[in-house]
């Protein structure tokens, strides 16, 4: 056998050796590729990223769960983070606001009463007496009111004195329709008939410049120079 050539066995063994040297490289990169060893590699990144005990930077309140490996995940897969449902966003209401509506509705009820129940007007006060020099005429239907009593000719012909309380204190029990009362120039206080005839009187003719007053304490009372000369007598 020549010296200088290896023989064919020789060569073929090399081969083999070459071959399996080249194999196990191949082999420890494929086995470091597997799933489960990525799966670990993975799940230490994401105890990173998502906040372990350990994690105080910035990444760590963005974190809602940790990711656990599962030997079935390919390795193209990632660790899933469950998100927290949104918020529902607030819907704004067609409706006014409840104060401003019961406002409105108030302001319009106090409108409408005042509207509809419009207040009376005051009644005037009575003076306390009354005074009254000749000639006077009452017609039938007027009255002179004082405070404590009123001298009143009725239209059924009777001259009447009222006190406050609408109680008839005196009369002159004359009836008729159109009568009238008239205090005359002489002092005389007459009741005339609708053909000018008298059907009483106070015979108190004969006292010119006389006043017929109704008093304070609600007695009708004809003064001479201040002297009475008639009254009715119903003071109360």
């Amino acid at each position: 056998m020549p010296t200088g050539r290896p023989g064919r066995p020789l060569l073929a063994g090399a081969a083999v050796l070459g071959a399996v040297l080249v194999a196990v490289p191949v082999l420890l990169v494929s086995r470091d590729r597997t799933p489960e060893n990525h799966d670990s590699v993975v799940a230490d990144q994401a105890g990173t990223v998502l906040g372990e005990d350990d994690a105080e930077g910035e990444a760590a309140p963005y974190a809602s769960s940790t990711a656990s490996p599962s030997a079935s995940r390919s390795h193209s897969e990632s660790p899933k983070v469950k998100a927290h449902p949104a918020a529902p966003a607030p819907t704004s209401s067609p409706v006014s606001s409840p104060t401003r509506t019961t406002s409105s509705k108030t302001t319009k009820v106090t409108t409408e009463k005042k509207q509809s129940k419009p207040k009376k007007a005051a009644k005037p006060s009575l003076p306390a007496y009354i005074s009254v020099s000749a000639t006077r005429v009452l017609k039938a239907g007027q009255t002179l009111d004082a405070k404590r009593a009123r001298l009143h000719m009725q239209k059924d012909g009777n001259l009447v004195v009222y006190d406050e309380n609408n109680k008839a204190r005196w009369a002159t029990m004359t009836f008729g329709s159109n009568y009238q009362a008239v205090f005359q120039a002489d002092g005389n206080l007459v009741v005339y008939t609708s053909a000018n005839r008298p059907v009483w009187a106070s015979n108190t003719y004969g006292h010119n410049g006389s006043v017929l007053k109704i008093q304070e304490d609600g007695n009708v009372v004809i003064y001479d120079n201040g002297r009475a000369i008639w009254a009715s007598n119903t003071q109360h």
